[in-house]
């Protein structure tokens, strides 16, 4: 049974077009995975296209559930991206055309690059479909990095400001796209999702070195350097031409260059004129004996290059996203990579490749002369890397997660958007027109550990009534569910995660999927908090490591996580629970109070690290509260207090909420006691 229709709309990149030359690339492969994937989830997917050539087929049936649509629009001869955009109101009336002709009914249409973006915008509109929308790269980063060699039209990014308006959801390729979506956009964060790209495990994986040499032809001694990827001069395959002559000065030993790429199979340096500038510069540098060329390959011969290289390299000037490190990685080879945009988010530095400036041949002659002397370093990091991959970057879980997101939308098909109706059938004018105060919307993040019940449960429904995105944390991933179901149906957007808050395994995967689900993190409340009601005779080592490990060294591990992300958002805030156990004592909780008084130390001490950062953190000293937490009480049979000396949960939550919005030049000291 088909899970529903989705329109996949991508005017210059098809899953039918060769790769490695200037116009495909990492989003022809985006379009072909993510479809075939989604269709095994059970969705049926069409993708409409630029007819590629005149003696292409007008539909193909590329895999089952998938069909590609070919759409004639512009010349008949080749053309470049950038010149497509003026064709664009003629590609939607194409389409169009053909889901008439087809009575063809979509539930959602995704949109891949900015010009197709305007199209799903505009087709959204007319047809009363939501939209998801994905840019692949973004018009001002490219300005940004690009400057004056920028061929994109003088339109793009007004277009993309309409289109980050209109579309229902953008998904984000990773966290510093998101933050670019955010902040130089003016997205809703609770309209952006990140779901990283990925990589065929099955198609991309790893073989043996020599058996990859042999097969492609390389000798066995050879120390070699990678490059994967499309010639262009912002993927700077001419900064690993430059570290390659200074690392041949400084060292002995055939080190060799590999280029895979281009818009032939054999090397044209004519057909391909940055790979001629490249031969150039290493015939100037002296190293051009050192380079083998290889022409453009094709997906299923790729591994074979990965697998044959000592180590891979990729630092572009700027990357969106990324796709040849996730390949290295996928054939257990470690990558060293530029520390821009995706790339910082797939590599792990230090762990499966490492991280270097773009536009620096010295810092990569250095980091290639540290990688090819330590060849069992090298065999760490390729097995590291591929682990990664596994567990992160697969077709099959970024294809699910775009599932979840096409039925969030089905399930809401109300559009709550003030647009006018089209506006324009002309490319040269904007989709709509809306005075926004999207600054004034913009979502926060708050995480909530022990959000299953009691206060970590009044705690997130205070975030969540306060406009917060919350990621409801508690060691049972039921309970926190349980939170989550009920703030979502008060519209809230929120993620449940099953994490032992002393677990530092448990906590980094927690924070990685917040970031990856949510875009950000503004506020932790370290809530959760255990205790073992009993003498220190009593007392045995295990259960004093348990009370620590979660009331103190939690906090500490959720601090150390976030930390980062904070402070490269600007700022952010941590509001520690302690307890009166920190004020004032009683029998048979020596590790209780322990912890509780360490938190108060702690939380100081972190607010003097945070304070450069703009990192706020606050201690809250609650009282007794009408919680579960005396339920042991009388199991136990320990007196219980006076009802009338506990306060309700949802009071606390409110001071939580409340220290959270305080100016941020504030002292305070906040407790809540009755």
């Amino acid at each position: 049974m088909s899970r529903g229709r989705v329109a996949f709309i991508s005017e210059h990149a098809s899953p039918v077009a060769l790769l490695g030359s200037q116009d495909a690339g990492g989003q022809n492969v985006y379009v072909d995975e993510v479809s075939r994937n989604l269709a095994d989830l059970g969705w049926d997917v069409d993708i409409f296209t630029r007819r590629p050539s005149p003696t292409d087929p007008d539909e193909v049936d590329w895999a089952p559930g998938v069909r590609v649509v070919n759409l004639d629009f512009g010349p008949r001869a080749p053309m470049l991206k950038d010149d497509m955009w003026p064709f664009m109101p003629v590609f939607r009336d194409r389409i169009r055309e053909w889901v008439n002709e087809n009575n063809r009914r979509y539930d959602v249409i995704h949109g891949n690059f900015w010009m197709s973006g305007w199209v799903a915008a505009d087709l959204g509109l007319q047809l009363g479909v939501p939209v998801v929308q994905i840019f692949h790269a973004t018009g001002l980063t490219k300005r940004r990095h690009q400057g004056d060699d920028d061929t994109s039209p003088p339109d793009r990014i007004d277009v993309e400001l309409d289109v980050v308006r209109i579309a229902d959801r953008i998904i984000a390729q990773c966290p510093a796209e998101a933050s670019e979506l955010i902040q130089d956009y003016g997205a809703r964060p609770n309209r952006v999702t990140v779901i990283p790209s990925a990589v065929n495990i099955e198609r991309f994986r790893p073989i043996d070195q020599l058996e990859a040499r042999r097969q492609i032809g390389i000798p066995d001694n050879t120390l070699l350097v990678a490059y994967v990827g499309r010639m262009l001069p912002r993927k700077d395959p001419r900064n690993i031409v430059r570290a390659l002559a200074r690392l041949v000065d400084e060292r002995d030993g055939d080190v060799q260059l590999m280029l895979v790429g281009g818009e032939t199979r054999e090397p044209d340096l004519s057909a391909t004129p940055e790979l001629g500038e490249i031969v150039a510069l290493a015939e100037r540098l002296g190293v051009a004996d050192r380079l083998i060329l290889t022409g453009k390959r094709q997906p299923d011969e790729l591994h074979l290059y990965y697998s044959a290289a000592d180590v891979a390299v990729t630092t572009p000037w700027y990357e969106p996203f990324g796709l040849t490190p996730l390949e290295a990685m996928a054939c257990g080879t470690p990558v060293i990579g530029a520390d821009v945009g995706g790339i910082s988010y797939t590599i792990a530095d230090g762990a499966t490749g490492l991280l270097i400036p773009s536009r620096d041949p010295f810092a990569l002659a250095d980091a290639l002369k540290y990688m090819l002397s330590q060849p069992e370093l090298r065999t760490q990091m390729g097995s590291a890397a591929r682990e990664r991959v596994e567990q992160h970057f697969t077709w099959r879980r970024v294809a699910e997660r775009t599932a979840c997101l096409y039925d969030e939308l089905c399930r809401d098909r109300s559009r709550a958007q003030s647009f006018d109706p089209l506006i324009t059938h002309s490319p040269t004018r904007r989709i709509a027109k809306e005075e926004s105060q999207m600054a004034a919307e913009m979502t926060k993040v708050a995480i909530v550990t022990g959000a299953g019940s009691g206060l970590g449960a009044a705690t997130a429904q205070r975030f969540a009534a306060g406009g917060y995105a919350v990621a409801c944390v508690d060691i049972r991933r039921e309970t926190a569910e349980r939170t989550a179901s009920d703030l979502r149906q008060c519209g809230t957007q929120c993620v449940a995660i099953g994490c032992d808050a002393g677990s530092e395994s448990d906590v980094a995967a927690a924070i990685d999927l917040i970031h990856n689900e949510l875009g950000r993190v503004d506020v932790v409340v370290n809530n959760a908090a255990i205790d073992h009601t009993m003498s220190v005779e009593e007392m045995t080592i295990e259960q004093w490591d348990q009370v620590i490990a979660v009331n103190l060294r939690g906090p500490f591990l959720l601090a150390k996580a976030v930390w980062p992300l904070m402070r490269r958002q600007g700022g952010g805030h941590i509001v520690n629970i302690a307890s009166t156990a920190a004020t004032r004592a009683w029998a048979n909780a020596s590790a209780y109070h322990a912890s509780k008084w360490g938190v108060v130390g702690f939380g100081r001490g972190l607010g003097v690290e945070g304070r450069p950062h703009g990192i706020r953190v606050t201690t809250i000293i609650p009282g007794g509260m009408r919680t579960h937490f005396f339920d042991r009480f009388v199991e136990q049979g320990i007196p219980m207090p006076d009802e009338c000396n506990l306060q309700r949960p949802e009071t606390v939550a409110d001071v939580i909420f409340y220290a959270t919005q305080m100016p941020s030049q504030t002292c305070k000291r906040s407790s809540s006691r009755q």
